[in-house]
């Protein structure tokens, strides 16, 4: 999984519904089954060349269901599991918290899934 392309996680992304299908327990297996769906369906509308605005409305729509299925996996999928970070990941995320620290911006950080959000509701406005 190191040095990956965008292409790379696309095709990750592409493959991952029949991977993750009943691997978990349901109702966690149905709802991550369906947030993969809506972010395929998402990017996919994402990386049209020529937009209308037709398909601008479409993924309109489809990010505000993005947004609601995002929110609803933090809230109902994510308390299921414990997951503990790989030292690797510690000793990244400690030398981001000492860079923030020395920026001053730690106090005006959104939350990781609420700037996410902010950022896939803009996409269509900036595609238009």
């Amino acid at each position: 999984m190191k040095r990956l392309a965008a292409r790379d996680f696309e095709d990750l992304l592409q493959c991952a519904i029949p991977v993750f299908d009943r691997l978990i327990p349901q109702p966690d297996n149905s709802a991550i089954t369906q947030f993969l769906f809506v972010l395929a369906h998402w990017h996919g509308l994402a990386k049209l060349r020529l937009h209308m605005e037709d398909t601008l409305k479409v993924m309109d729509e489809v990010t505000v269901t993005l947004g609601q299925q995002l929110c609803a996996f933090a809230r109902d999928v994510c308390p299921s599991y414990r997951t503990t970070e790989l030292p690797k990941e510690a000793a990244a995320r400690q030398r981001r918290e000492i860079q923030q620290r020395k920026s001053k911006l730690q106090d005006q950080r959104l939350h990781s899934s609420e700037s996410l959000l902010r950022t896939l509701g803009d996409y269509p406005n900036q595609i238009r």
